[in-house]
């Protein structure tokens, strides 16, 4: 069975990690492995548009799913394979409201019997991987036997790829999803120990890390790391993923500029296909591609500005030649 065990992956982001995020990634490295946003079985099933479609043709995309109905998993994990993804993710982490309240995300947690009745429907519909990406506890309680049993749990049904958030969600109303990320301290140790405890098992930690050398320290502890508001913020780390799968994958001929004007082609060959985007609409992709650089602040003003457009960008290019 192909697994999507790789070190380096892209964190699934509502509302951001769509096919047009995706191919600015792919530009700077080959070899990340992306995911989807998460998709909500009941859009897949029900929606008018086909939401797995993806153009990516080089490297692993991992298509996440939310939902709690077995008999629907099991649809939309098959649905995924046959569309071409890399391998099927359960999202068992979010801790948002409007999921939370629908059962699903963070709050199969709660319910490790009813998740691995998901997890094995999803199994019996493909040939690819089914992993999960999940918290390490639930509100205020830190508790490692309890969150070590889970895992054990879940691994004996065959899950063998875990992709761990190393802090807990807070499932009070009033802590919004962004507050989740800051209201409790992270955990590292936790996600260690796991990997200690449970060695056949690929381990991916997950949880503000912000640069190379948090990778190097936790790819020490596990097997693999997941970035997601970093690369968010600075896509141009990207460009520097390849190289920790070989060395010999460095790229020193790669800029900011042939990135840019890559995915400007990209933009214009979307409006062209008759696509429901207009390629302005793509520039907030490449909003923060400039971060780091001399000319980040004109950068983001121009891109978000009234006037921008695929000229100003263009000229922008060529009126500014140093980074």
């Amino acid at each position: 069975m192909r697994t999507s065990r790789h070190i380096f992956s892209v964190a699934p982001m509502v509302d951001y990690t769509d096919r047009h995020a995706r191919f600015l990634y792919r530009i700077m490295s080959r070899h990340a492995c992306l995911y989807t946003e998460m998709l909500t079985a009941n859009s897949v099933l029900h929606s008018v548009k086909d939401l797995l479609y993806h153009n990516d043709d080089v490297g692993p995309v991992v298509l996440q799913l939310g939902g709690n109905i077995p008999k629907d998993l099991f649809l939309c994990a098959k649905r995924g394979e046959s569309a071409g993804y890399y391998a099927i993710n359960l999202n068992c982490g979010c801790p948002s409201s409007r999921v939370v309240g629908g059962g699903f995300g963070v709050e199969m947690m709660r319910n490790p019997t009813h998740l691995i009745s998901c997890l094995k429907a999803m199994q019996d519909a493909v040939s690819i991987e089914v992993t999960l990406k999940h918290r390490i506890g639930i509100d205020y309680t830190y508790c490692y036997s309890m969150f070590r049993d889970f895992v054990g749990t879940v691994a004996d049904c065959g899950v063998g790829t875990f992709i761990i958030h190393a802090r807990n969600a807070i499932l009070e109303r009033k802590i919004s999803p962004k507050m989740n990320l800051s209201a409790l301290k992270l955990r590292y140790d936790f996600v260690y120990r796991i990997k200690e405890d449970f060695p056949g098992l690929f381990i991916i930690i997950n949880g503000h890390i912000v640069d190379f050398e948090d990778i190097g320290f936790h790819l020490d502890k596990v097997d693999g790391v997941m970035l997601g508001r970093k690369v968010l913020k600075d896509p141009w780390l990207l460009h520097k993923v390849d190289v920790l799968y070989d060395a010999k994958l460095e790229n020193t001929s790669m800029s900011r500029i042939h990135v840019i004007h890559k995915f400007i082609e990209y933009a214009i060959n979307q409006e062209n296909k008759g696509e429901v985007v207009s390629a302005k609409s793509l520039l907030r992709y490449i909003l923060n591609i400039m971060n780091g650089t001399r000319v980040s602040r004109l950068w983001k003003q121009l891109i978000s500005g009234p006037d921008s457009s695929i000229p100003s960008v263009i000229d922008f290019l060529e009126r500014h030649t140093l980074y």
